[in-house]
């Protein structure tokens, strides 16, 4: 490999390149500590460039030798080995930045997004000339995954994101928010119409399992913190105002996860049921949580009027690996299924089971 010619220039003559917005900023405790060290030590890595001085790899040098008052910065030429000079540079960042997956997803998304622009714009011609380049044109989200090195889902997440909340998707690039947050909270309002316009449940049932949203969204304002959810979730008092399709002796299974559980028996009152047992879930998987890792989850056993169910002697601990996420497991509906008769109903259903009427956005899209 041939060792490149370092020369030295004014900073002022160099300029960054127009895709360099792509690339997050250091955090200003990041920035303080790296501005810092330049001050002290100077550049220790030349910055790489294209002919026009257009700085590839090197901006936060750049940017601290202008605001230091520097009168020349080390710079070699970009060895762009057949890549193209935005290519090239988002490579270098990837690889020398220590940037979460969460970033590189939503990179991935404006790359793409910019990609798609490229034929309209004027102002990457001089980054471009001079150069025999080998250039993806309008990425596939597989051709995405290959550059950053981050999964489909993650790309599909942050381009929801991107194009549904630009606040929100500045805010994943900074790294201050989870991208699964801000996708959260990007697909809220979708979530809200979606649940409004389901039909009610119609009838009555003697068999109800109801595995609502509980408002975990109201305990995370630090996004920073465990335990966010997918999905948009309910206040109490949205959940306690439920239309409960409860035949006039009917069983109620309600699922409850730990931080919740105070708030379950209000609801429970709330709903006009009569609480007699915890049914508890033991899980093979350690997950997050506030104070402890939660490996259990739980449901109310409750009944309104005279319902009785078949027998007595099963366990009140139920044994089963984890299922995709806030799915619970079969063996609690054959559980179910074996104790109470009657016509049943799940309520936010994650899928559709024979044998059960359904209620919730996601069986009935």
């Amino acid at each position: 490999m041939v060792k490149q010619a370092i020369r030295k220039v004014a900073p002022e003559s160099l300029k960054p390149h127009p895709l360099a917005h792509l690339i997050p900023d250091m955090r200003p405790s990041e920035w303080q500590d790296f501005y810092n060290d330049i001050v002290i030590r100077g550049i220790k890595v030349p910055l790489e460039v294209l002919a026009d001085g257009t700085v590839v790899d090197g901006k936060h040098r750049l940017r601290a030798a202008i605001e230091s008052g520097m009168k020349e910065v080390p710079i070699v030429d970009a060895p762009l080995s057949g890549d193209s000079p935005e290519s090239y540079m988002l490579k270098a960042a990837v690889l020398r930045r220590h940037l979460t997956d969460d970033q590189r997803a939503i990179i991935a998304s404006l790359w793409k997004e910019e990609n798609k622009k490229q034929g309209e714009r004027t102002d990457l011609t001089s980054a471009r000339r001079g150069a025999e380049v080998k250039d993806i044109g309008h990425p596939t989200r597989a051709e995405a995954t290959e550059f950053f090195k981050v999964s489909r889902r993650k790309i599909d997440q942050a381009t929801y994101v991107q194009s549904h909340s630009l606040d929100l998707a500045k805010k994943v690039h900074r790294g201050e928010i989870a991208l699964s947050n801000a996708y959260r909270q990007a697909k809220a309002p979708e979530e809200r119409q979606k649940i409004a316009s389901t039909t009610p449940p119609q009838g009555t049932y003697q068999v109800i399992v109801v595995d609502p949203p509980w408002p975990f969204s109201s305990r995370r304002e630090d996004p920073t913190r465990q335990g966010m959810i997918p999905y948009e979730s309910m206040s109490i008092e949205e959940i306690k105002a439920l239309n409960i399709p409860a035949a006039e002796s009917s069983i109620l299974w309600l699922w409850v996860p730990n931080a919740f559980i105070h708030e379950a028996f209000h609801v429970l009152e709330a709903w006009g049921f009569t609480y007699h047992t915890t049914l508890t879930w033991a899980k093979n998987f350690i997950g997050l949580g506030d104070w402890l890792g939660g490996q259990t989850e739980h449901c109310l056993l409750a009944t309104k009027g005279n319902y009785r169910i078949f027998r007595k002697n099963e366990s009140t601990l139920l044994t089963s690996p984890k299922t995709k996420h806030s799915e619970k497991p079969d063996t609690f509906y054959e559980l179910v299924k074996g104790l109470c008769p009657g016509t049943k109903i799940d309520m936010f259903a994650r899928r559709k089971r024979e044998g059960w009427s359904y209620w919730g956005v996601e069986v009935n899209e």
